[in-house]
């Protein structure tokens, strides 16, 4: 009898172990899974906050660009810009460029 409880014992073993072997396999595979996805979601939202700022900036360089426009519909403007971007002067006009 002792032989054959010895024997029922070590097939409870190997069952036991059998069983831990295929959870344990699955398990860890989802584990892997999950971190990996877990990882390219945190990447993808990096990049999205990034590409954020990078619009925002587009935006208001759109709105920079927007009202240049506007002002370079206006002769005024335009012969001020002229004459202190190319110095060039009115009649009786002196021009003083000052260094800051």
């Amino acid at each position: 009898m002792g032989d054959t409880m010895k024997k029922s014992t070590m097939k409870y073993k190997r069952k036991t172990l059998i069983l831990l072997v295929i959870l344990t396999v699955p398990t860890v595979a989802l584990f892997c899974s999950f971190r990996s996805s877990y990882k390219q979601v945190n990447e993808k939202l990096k990049e999205k906050e990034a590409l954020k700022v990078q619009y925002q900036e587009l935006v208001d360089e759109q709105d920079a660009l927007e009202k240049e426009v506007i002002r370079l519909q206006d002769p005024e403007y335009i012969a001020r810009y002229v004459r202190e971007k190319y110095m060039y002067s009115k009649e009786g006009e002196l021009i003083l460029r000052i260094s800051e």
